[in-house]
């Protein structure tokens, strides 16, 4: 972890997939992109004057744009169609309007529309190619779908224009360096440094390049021309510290720590570089003794002290070999910062680590009381209550979520799983439609809404409809193993489809071959096909892979077994499944079967050895 690059500590992010807008702004965006492309391309491809406004259009023009221009700022996602429609109606009025081109193409990009976007900001560019923020935008979009030398040539073109500005030279730099044009990129910093002479910003940007080269000794010249230029400025010596660290020269990178602590013994980016020194050397005895030091560092912000703690919760070898350290770190800072929630939310992280989701629950719990208007920690309590399987909670607070963040399609989710865990199928049915509605794009939450949409009709007794729902699932993702195992299973127990049953769990125990339910379930259709041997040797195997705590496994081992003909054995199994927990009228109806049959084979010996 680098902390010198700049003279300043990171802010904690915690990243997390990104989700994709919602349904109905998908939608609006969908249909205006396409009468935006068509409306863009009306005109000659060749350059005319600009289009003279009437006063009327001109009243017109300046009405929608304002509009757009207000909506688009106003922060609020839900009117971000809208003004793409009062930008559309620009481009009607105006259709050479450039500043309307780039607002859509920035429009665009927010819904992740590259190519769309692409369209209106190199039209907006042809149309004022000396204005830099459409070049830049254009550049930035050649460079997000991946069109290398169209992005270097527009940058190019742009510092033509504009070769006063240092930044865009910085730029295209390390744009050669992501392409892996070193010496391109080397040659620009030479030449600001022939022009310009030496200083900071370069020889950190060339150090860095020399660094992840392996030119070693050339990083180090340009640290320690930092050092004997600005001595007083510390950041330079940890950077130095911490390339000896990176190339293992240990004893020069100790040997810098310590004269940074002779300057400064409170130092931050010192402190908080040196324990990473020491972790990755195994020195765990000097980590902690640091990280208190951290924590108790007035000088370092308490994202980074988050960013830390974060750091050492997810690491699961050093939670499960160091967890009372860590235990005790948090502890400090929670005395430290007793009112931020943040720290609760560390504890909440924490807690789910160590499945201890009772605990994570109230800390969740604790920071939604004062602040009800964070989406991301309901989300994390409705995940922590799911796995407590508390589902009237769950559905009690899933609901008080909704009415807060109506458009938040995962919601919906919980709130429909919820349903179904206490038996509410018709209104299970009714929340995960809703979800699937706001669920946009977002492919792994669509086959998750349409997974418990096929088991709460499947609850119903709507068999047909439950299929639908799960082949929709097939359909984006034929390999959803839990859809596949699920829908097979229930196929078996209608004795329906049965070799396309074979065939969905087949692929299961391919892709988990020692996960006890798919073995399981892939033996139960082929008990259903009369298959017995076979079917007998995978719930074996089943029982060998954890599956003899599983009543269900046990109890069909036993159906097995009595089919063959093996009945006191059979026996044995379903009283063991009863054990374990599987309350059945239909179990106990084959106990009592096979009891009385046994009862009656041992009172005939009693009267044939009385006769005798």
């Amino acid at each position: 972890m680098t902390h010198w690059a700049e003279n300043k500590l990171r802010k904690v992010i915690v990243m997390r997939k990104k989700e994709a807008m919602g349904y109905l702004i998908l939608v609006c965006l969908l249909m205006l992109m396409s009468g935006c492309s068509r409306n863009i391309y009306q005109e000659s491809s060749q350059m005319q004057k600009r289009k003279e406004l009437s006063g009327k259009d001109k009243i017109n023009f300046n009405y929608f744009f304002t509009e757009a221009l207000k909506l688009k700022m106003g922060g609020r996602v839900e009117d971000i169609p809208k003004a793409l429609a009062y930008y559309r109606k620009c481009l009607d009025v105006n259709p050479y309007s450039d500043a309307s081109m780039y607002q859509i193409s920035n429009i665009l990009v927010m819904g992740g529309y590259y190519e769309n976007a692409m369209l209106y900001a190199k039209k907006a560019a042809e149309i004022d190619p000396g204005n830099i923020w459409y070049q830049l935008l254009l550049a930035n979009l050649y460079h997000a779908v991946d069109k290398k030398d169209s992005t270097i040539v527009v940058y190019n073109n742009i510092i033509e224009k504009y070769p006063e500005r240092i930044d865009l030279y910085f730029n295209l730099a390390g744009l050669h360096v992501e392409y892996g044009n070193i010496r391109k990129a080397l040659k620009i910093y030479e030449e600001l440094e022939k022009k310009y002479g030496k200083n900071a910003k370069i020889s950190i940007a060339k150090e860095q390049i020399y660094s992840k080269i392996g030119k070693v000794e050339k990083a180090e010249n340009e640290l320690i021309y930092l050092i004997q230029t600005y001595p007083e400025e510390l950041r330079f010596y940890g950077m130095l510290a911490e390339l000896y660290s990176a190339k293992d020269m240990d004893e020069k990178a100790k040997e810098i720590y310590n004269t940074i602590f002779r300057k400064d013994p409170d130092y931050g980016l010192a402190q908080l570089s040196i324990l990473e020194f020491y972790r990755k050397k195994g020195e765990y005895r000097e980590v902690f003794t640091i990280l208190e030091k951290i924590i108790n560092n007035k000088n370092i912000n308490i994202e980074a002290k988050i960013e830390m703690m974060i750091s050492f919760i997810r690491d699961q070898r050093e939670l499960k070999e160091h967890k009372k350290e860590v235990n005790r770190a948090l502890g400090l800072l929670k005395n430290i910062y007793p009112e931020d929630n943040r720290i609760r939310l560390l504890y909440a992280d924490y807690y789910v680590r160590l499945s201890r989701h009772e605990d994570a629950a109230e800390e969740l719990r604790y920071v939604i009381e004062s602040v009800k208007d964070n989406y991301m920690v309901w989300e994390h309590l409705m995940f922590v209550e799911n796995a407590l399987g508390e589902y009237e909670r769950l559905y009690e607070e899933s609901i008080e979520a909704i009415k807060i963040f109506p458009m938040a399609p995962t919601l919906y989710l919980f709130k429909g799983i919820a349903c179904i865990e206490i038996g509410n199928e018709d209104e299970a049915i009714e929340t995960l439609k809703k979800g699937l509605k706001i669920a946009g794009e977002n492919k792994d939450l669509i086959t998750q809404l349409y997974s418990m949409l096929g088991e709460a009709y499947r609850n119903k007794g709507q068999n047909h409809l439950s299929d639908d729902a799960f082949n929709k699932v097939l359909e984006i993702d034929k390999k959803n193993l839990y859809v596949l195992n699920n829908y097979s299973y229930y196929l078996s127990l209608r004795e329906e489809k049965l070799e396309e049953a074979l065939e969905m769990s087949k692929v299961c125990i391919k892709k988990e071959s020692e996960n006890s339910t798919y073995l399981d379930t892939y033996a139960w259709i082929l008990f259903k096909m009369k298959n017995y041997k076979k079917a007998k040797k995978y719930l074996e195997l089943a029982l060998k892979n954890n599956g003899s705590k599983s009543s269900e496994i046990v109890e069909h081992y036993g159906d097995v077994l009595f089919i063959i003909g093996e009945k006191e054995t059979a026996l044995e199994y379903w009283e063991k499944a009863r054990q374990l927990g599987k309350i059945s009228g239909e179990l106990d109806r084959k106990i009592s079967d096979v009891e009385e049959k046994m009862g009656m084979k041992i009172n005939k010996n009693e009267k044939e050895h009385v006769k005798e």
